[in-house]
């Protein structure tokens, strides 16, 4: 009995210290690091994952969502869904899917969330045991603020979370490349 007891606390005691492994660099780490802090990168959109309200489940049944999508998950593959940044100006398109919690102003083009220029309250936090980084952001249209945070992992995915001043919190997925040229919009 003692020796299972012995053999069950060092399997509990190394599983513990593996979450602590620090990641190596590897190359495509090393290429968001410096797409990162050239900022100069885009981000193309792969998946929507809005917060799933009652309000947003009874859309589920009505043809709402694309094809292959749910009401936790929306498939935005072949949709036009993007965050670019070329030095301190982001532009961003990212089609929005949640309830609206203030009244604004309503137009039938514009659901999604746009931006184009400067964000305030920029920074950048590396997590050098992960490899990770950590972008933070805010943007304003004048009716309404949000806030941005992009996660860029070291396998190039990058997580994006926007919480909104007027509407229900979403997040994002994607994937990150160095920005092209021919995909510059206005962003000078």
């Amino acid at each position: 009995m003692r020796v299972i007891i012995i053999l069950v606390s060092s399997i509990l005691m190394l599983s513990c210290g593996s979450a602590d492994k620090v990641i190596a660099p590897t190359a495509e780490s090393m290429a968001v690091e410096e797409w990162v802090n050239q900022k100069n990168f885009q981000v193309d959109v792969e998946w929507a994952y809005p917060l799933t309200t009652s309000a947003l489940n009874s859309f589920a049944n009505s043809g709402f969502f694309p094809p292959g999508s749910s009401v936790g998950s929306v498939n935005l593959i072949n949709n036009p869904s993007f965050v670019r940044m070329k030095g301190g100006e982001v532009e961003m398109y990212l089609p929005y899917y949640g309830e609206r919690q203030l009244a604004g102003e309503y137009n039938a083009n514009k659901g999604g969330i746009e931006f184009k220029g400067v964000p305030t309250r920029f920074k950048i936090v590396k997590n050098e045991k992960k490899q990770r980084h950590v972008m933070t952001f805010y943007i304003d249209n004048n009716k309404e603020s949000n806030k941005v945070v992009l996660t860029f992992f070291p396998n190039q995915v990058v997580s994006i979370n926007v919480n909104s001043s007027h509407r229900t919190p979403i997040s994002y997925r994607g994937t990150i490349e160095a920005l092209k040229e021919d995909k510059v919009t206005g962003v000078d």
